[in-house]
């Protein structure tokens, strides 16, 4: 089979990008493992379009317009253009996009189209309880409307995109997957007590996690909180979230509050494995790659009950899990895995047989690689 996955922030070697192109780059890998060959469109960082190989999967790079509705335009006729010369070189079989993609791209008639639903802009909007954009929400509307099959990384996500677009279609649930690190690499030498990892914006839970940490901070003297990911913008001032965020520290807690910024990919498992807790406390979410590579860490994952969660962390179990925008409640657990450290090692445990055992990257590839037969030969 070809596969040709369009996915805006396919990362590049050393590059931190969002869980979506993770996801991407980890199941294209596998995929050429099984003997497939893919494809993938992606954005420019660059002046210029060009293609390049990245361990066997062919990334063709364009140039991103900007502007809301002439770049729409312009992304999708450079996206017709790539898949055009891609089909050319060797026949597609599967054409894959996100649900914020695909509305004005034309079709090729003897590939299949699939939509992957990973939470998009009508589903966040609504989720953070703002506004979400008419033009936004057509494209969405129209890219689910023109496929040839859904799938879906929840059975929540894929529900509540439906109620939202006021759709009635159905969708194959493929939840995300890891390739898992040896854990033969894994250090008790921590480094740090509690860590987050993420973009900095509001809807990750970033407020939450520093009132809970400042509330215990005095009780434990030597406990210390990183957050590492790329800051978002307040639309309101112009200002990076991390500012904000950075200006509620008081003053004797500065040297233990670090902000680590943007990191490779790779560096990220490295940095869970230091760590004592993993905090993730965001208020709404599809389902992250960051949950499962928390999970997969072997560390106890602390992460908020919304209903995502509630399909791959069993509370107590596997994780521990608290009511989103409760920083009291988020509290009460970061001080719980500290004074109950070898239960709450256990629950890490557990999580990372969890992942080992419904989802690694191993399994999915042959779940994906089903779908994507079946699909093909259908009518």
């Amino acid at each position: 089979m070809h596969i040709c996955f369009l996915a805006w922030d396919f990362p590049d070697k050393n590059e931190s990008t969002g869980g979506i192109g993770v996801f991407v780059k980890g199941l294209a890998r596998a995929l050429i493992l099984r003997g497939h060959q893919v494809s993938v469109i992606s954005q420019s960082k660059k002046n210029t379009a060009y293609t390049h190989v990245d361990e066997g999967i062919e990334v063709w790079r364009i140039i991103v317009g900007k502007t809301p509705f002439l770049g729409t335009l312009q992304n999708a006729f450079r996206i017709s253009a790539a898949l055009k010369k891609i089909d050319k070189k060797s026949a597609i079989d599967i054409v894959e996009t996100s649900e914020t993609q695909g509305a004005f791209i034309p079709k090729l008639t003897h590939a299949k189209h699939i939509v992957r639903l990973h939470g998009g802009h009508l589903f966040f909007a609504n989720a953070e309880n703002r506004k979400s954009r008419a033009f936004r929400k057509w494209i969405e509307h129209r890219t689910l409307l023109q496929a040839n099959r859904i799938v879906s990384v929840s059975d929540y996500v894929f529900k509540e995109t439906m109620r939202l677009h006021n759709l009635n279609l159905d969708a194959k649930i493929i939840r995300n997957a890891i390739t898992i690190v040896d854990q033969k690499h894994y250090t008790h030498a921590f480094e740090q007590t509690f860590l987050f990892v993420g973009w900095i914006v509001p809807k990750k839970g970033i407020l939450n996690l520093l009132e809970a940490f400042f509330m215990l901070a005095d009780e434990f003297p030597t406990a210390n909180l990183v957050l590492a990911g790329r800051s978002g913008v307040n639309a309101e001032n112009d200002k990076f979230w991390q500012e904000e965020y950075e200006a509620m520290i008081p003053p004797k807690l500065k040297q233990r509050i670090t902000f680590l910024g943007a990191l490779p990919n790779d560096l990220i498992p490295v940095l869970m494995q230091k760590s004592r807790v993993i905090v993730l406390p965001s208020l709404m979410e599809a389902l992250p790659m960051a949950w499962l590579e928390a999970l997969a860490s072997g560390r106890p994952l602390i992460a908020t009950n919304i209903l995502p969660a509630l399909e791959i962390i069993e509370n107590g179990v596997d994780g521990l899990l608290v009511p989103p925008n409760d920083s009291k409640a988020l509290n009460e657990k970061m001080r719980w895995s500290l004074l109950n450290e070898e239960k709450a090692n256990a629950i890490g445990l557990k999580g990372r047989l969890k992942i080992e055992r419904e989802f690694s990257m191993q399994k999915a590839v042959l779940e994906n690689e089903n779908f994507y037969s079946n699909l093909i030969t259908s009518t």
